[in-house]
C-alpha cells in the first residue's frame, strides 16, 4: 500500500512539472508580439482654431500617443492614414502630419500636425475637416483609440477694440491688429525684462488694461518704449510690405527721421 502511495505522489509531481514546463506564465508579457499604440485625442469635437491674434496661414497642434507594452532600445515610427470618408480637405495641401517617433526607452510620443487656413470665408466656421487613423506597421498594432477627427475654425476681430487709438496705431484693419498683437505678445519671451517692468503691468496681456482709445497718463508716459519695442518694428514691416487699408501714422515718419539725425 505504501508503495502505491509513493508511486501516485511521484506521478503527481511529474505531471505538475510537465504542465508547468509547457504552459507560459500568464503574468509574463510576450515580447514577440507588436506593441499596441493609441491616441489621446479621439473626440468628434477636436477643433483647429485660427484665433483672432493669429497672423499666419498655417497653424500646428499636437496629439499625444501612448504605447501598450514594454519599452525597447530602438526608435519606432508610428504611421497614420487619412480617413477619406470623414475628410473633405487634401492631405499634403491643406493639412500635413510630421514624422512621429517613439524614442528608444520610452512609451509615449507626440504627433505634430499642420493645418492651412481656409481660402474661402464661407468655409471658416467648421465646414472643413479631416480625420486620421493609426495604421499597423512593423512596430505597432493600433488599439483602443485609433482615430482622431478635426474641424477647422477661423476667428475674426472685425471691429476695432476699445484701445485702438488711431493717432498711435493708424486706421483700424484686422491685418494691422493681428500684426500689432504678434509683435506685442512676442515681447513676453523676447524682452522679458521690459515685459515685466512696463508692458505687462501698464498695458496688460493682450492690452486688457487699456480701457479706451484715450490712454491714461501712465500708458502715455511709457508710449515711447512701446513704440520702440513694438510699434516701430510693426510699421517697419508694413513699410516693407504694404497692405490695403493699413495706414502709417505721422509719428512713425518723424521717429524714423529722428533716427537718421
Amino acid at each position: 500500500m505504501k508503495n502505491y502511495i509513493v508511486i501516485i505522489l511521484f506521478l503527481g509531481i511529474w505531471c505538475v512539472c510537465c504542465f508547468s514546463s509547457c504552459t507560459k506564465d500568464p503574468w509574463v508579457y510576450d515580447t514577440s508580439r507588436k506593441s499596441g499604440i493609441y491616441m489621446l485625442d479621439t473626440r468628434d469635437s477636436n477643433k483647429v482654431i485660427f484665433g483672432i491674434y493669429t497672423d499666419t496661414n498655417w497653424i500646428s497642434g499636437v496629439v499625444d500617443l501612448y504605447t501598450i507594452g514594454v519599452p525597447v532600445d530602438y526608435d519606432r515610427e508610428v504611421t497614420f492614414a487619412p480617413v477619406d470618408t470623414a475628410t473633405n480637405i487634401v492631405n499634403g495641401k491643406d493639412f500635413t502630419l510630421e514624422k512621429t517617433i517613439v524614442k528608444a526607452g520610452t512609451t509615449t510620443a507626440t504627433l505634430r500636425y499642420w493645418v492651412r487656413m481656409p481660402e474661402n470665408k464661407e468655409d471658416e466656421e467648421g465646414k472643413l475637416y479631416y480625420t486620421i487613423r493609426l495604421t499597423e506597421n512593423e512596430h505597432f498594432v493600433p488599439q483602443i483609440c485609433t482615430t482622431a477627427f478635426f474641424r477647422i475654425y477661423v476667428q475674426h476681430q472685425e471691429q476695432a477694440p476699445k484701445w485702438w487709438n488711431t493717432e498711435i496705431l493708424g486706421s483700424y484693419t484686422e491685418k494691422g491688429f493681428k500684426v500689432y498683437m504678434k509683435y506685442y505678445t512676442l515681447q513676453e519671451t523676447n524682452k522679458t525684462e521690459n515685459w515685466q517692468r512696463y508692458l505687462g503691468p501698464i498695458y496688460g496681456t493682450n492690452m486688457y488694461k487699456v480701457k479706451s482709445s484715450t490712454w491714461n497718463n501712465e500708458q502715455m508716459l511709457f508710449l515711447d518704449k512701446l513704440k520702440e519695442d513694438v510699434l516701430v518694428p510693426m510699421f517697419d514691416y508694413f513699410t516693407a510690405n504694404p497692405y490695403p487699408g493699413v495706414e502709417i501714422p505721422a509719428w512713425y515718419e518723424e521717429w524714423k527721421d529722428a533716427e537718421k539725425n
